[in-house]
């Protein structure tokens, strides 16, 4: 494991700037626990090999987020044994997702279908698919997760602030495709690191407009 954070070389964020928080978060953690948050990432890949484990494999990576925001260390152990917990709702939750991939690429493949109704049904899945991305961290801050209620405030948020999401997709794209291309941080730490980032600015909001209760974490 690294050596502790220096949390004094960070400066501390004004409040009007909250949306930084995250990101000394982000960073401080991996710092800290870079090793086992790469262990963990490792395994969410082979999980993901499977198919079957890929759903509650990736529900569990985002548990792990959350118990590092909360300040508790990553560890396979636990990450193995979120997988069983989440098994139900991860499938829950990725199949009618599945499905609906699997209509529209049917779709677009068969005969007579106009460039105009291709782009729209695309755009249309794309949207789908985009209002769910806080759905794990939102299920990771309810008392009682409960599916349906984290779809909902997963929509609720990205038609609130959409400059949230923007920037989270943006900085998914700019760091996910050449972390790809070069396929080690694909490996190692990029899931993880995507994880983290949607669980620490989804709190960070929550935060902000009063919704959690509790202090705020600082470093």
């Amino acid at each position: 494991m690294n050596p502790p954070f220096n949390r004094r070389s960070l400066p501390a964020i004004p409040p009007r700037w909250w949306r930084l928080r995250p990101f000394q978060w982000l960073i401080v953690d991996l710092f800290d626990w870079l090793f086992p948050f790469c262990a963990v990432n490792l395994l969410w890949v082979l999980c993901s090999l499977t198919i079957v484990l890929f759903p509650p494999a990736t529900a569990s990576l985002f548990e792990v987020g959350h118990r590092a925001y909360q300040g508790q260390v990553p560890s396979a152990r636990a990450f193995i044994a979120g997988i069983g917990r989440w098994m139900g709702p991860a499938w829950m939750w990725a199949a009618p997702n599945a499905l609906l991939v699997a209509l529209a690429i049917i779709i677009e493949r068969s005969p007579g279908i106009s460039e105009v109704a291709s782009v729209i049904l695309a755009a249309g899945v794309a949207l789908i698919l985009l209002a769910q991305v806080y759905v794990w961290p939102y299920m990771m801050v309810q008392e009682t997760p409960e599916l349906r209620r984290a779809l909902r405030n997963s929509l609720f948020t990205v038609l609130a602030d959409p400059l949230l999401t923007g920037v989270n997709i943006g900085l998914t794209v700019v760091i996910g495709i050449p972390g790809l291309l070069v396929i080690a941080p694909a490996l190692f730490v990029l899931p993880v690191l995507f994880a983290l980032l949607y669980t620490y600015t989804l709190i960070a909001w929550l935060n902000h407009h009063g919704v959690l209760g509790g202090p705020v974490r600082e470093l």
